[in-house]
């Protein structure tokens, strides 16, 4: 692990630690893609154990992915791969082009997205007042959290709120794309989420390369997305990660309150590898700052209105 430039947050995963990832699968097939040696996305892990990629035995670790979605996947990086999905109108069907060993030309190959169906991580309760208030407990930030969360915000906007609370309280983190989904309900499109900092060579602390992401299109939800709306983001010292991401696009550009607890502050991003054993690698493979350009790592972020009190389990 030394070789990796393992920190803490590297380690192994056993086989069912490593089946658990599934529930963090944004493609929705069991292929983990990276940049290849010729700048193309390439398999680096066996598929995920039950995934279609690997029920179909029509896609290996190290092949190339030379297409996806019809899209050049020369000179993008990991996380502009999944972009790529996430912007795909067809959710049930990932496409191909895949190059193995001795194939003249990429050949075609269609994988259904098969995202777990996993318990709603969302509870939601309207208090009615003079202002009615939604209240909404988002657990983790799993493949489904995203479009959980505009269900849950549209459903409670039909019953007349006009102020939210989200309680991220406890909220260890998750998927990267489900986070900046989340953040983009509460920011006109375009408005930066997040800035990537990728590290390019592991040798060499100097190369790396930004990446800022930025909120996406309106959901076809019916939850009216504008700024105006009151929302306040409740967090402790055990929101991580997803969470921070989150709650930092928000407070930053001026969409949201911070109240509650300093958070955790992991300010890293993590890759997981599968293994030929069926177990996974966990890597750090980035950093990201929030739209001001801080670094929340080891730090966290401050609440605007600080209410201590217990983590939430």
């Amino acid at each position: 692990l030394k070789a990796l430039g393992a920190d803490k947050y590297t380690r192994l995963l056993d086989p069912a630690g490593y089946a658990a990832v599934a529930r963090f699968d944004i493609l929705g097939v069991g292929l983990i893609l990276s940049p290849g040696a010729d700048g193309r996305a390439k398999v680096v892990s066996p598929p995920l154990p039950g995934s279609s990629a690997a029920k179909s035995g029509a896609v290996k670790q190290g092949d190339i992915v030379d297409t996806l979605n019809g899209v050049k996947t020369a000179g993008l990086s990991s996380f502009e791969l999944l972009e790529v999905i996430d912007k795909s109108e067809d959710k049930k069907v990932a496409t191909f082009g895949v190059v193995s060993d001795g194939d003249a030309a990429p050949r075609p190959l269609a994988l259904k997205r098969d995202i777990p169906d996993i318990a709603d991580p969302i509870g939601r309760t309207l208090y009615d007042g003079d202002n009615r208030l939604g209240y909404v407990r988002l657990r983790e930030f799993n493949a489904r959290s995203g479009e959980r969360l505009a269900e849950a915000l549209a459903d409670l906007e039909r019953q007349g709120a006009t102020r939210y609370v989200l309680d991220l309280r406890g909220n260890p983190g998750g998927a990267f794309q489900s986070a900046i989904t989340a953040a983009s309900l509460f920011l006109n499109e375009g408005t930066p989420v997040v800035t990537v900092v990728e590290r390019v060579d592991a040798q060499n602390a100097d190369r790396e390369r930004k990446e800022t992401f930025k909120a996406k299109p309106p959901s076809t939800l019916a939850f009216s997305r504008n700024q105006a709306h009151d929302v306040e983001l409740w967090l402790d010292g055990g929101s991580a990660s997803a969470s921070e991401i989150f709650s930092g696009a928000l407070r930053d550009n001026c969409a949201a309150v911070v109240a509650g607890d300093r958070s955790y502050g992991k300010g890293k991003i993590q890759a997981v590898f599968g293994l030929a054993d069926s177990s996974g690698l966990v890597v750090t493979v980035a950093q990201y700052l929030t739209p001001a350009g801080t670094a929340i790592q080891g730090v966290g972020i401050a609440p605007d209105v600080k209410i201590p009190g217990p983590s939430v389990p």
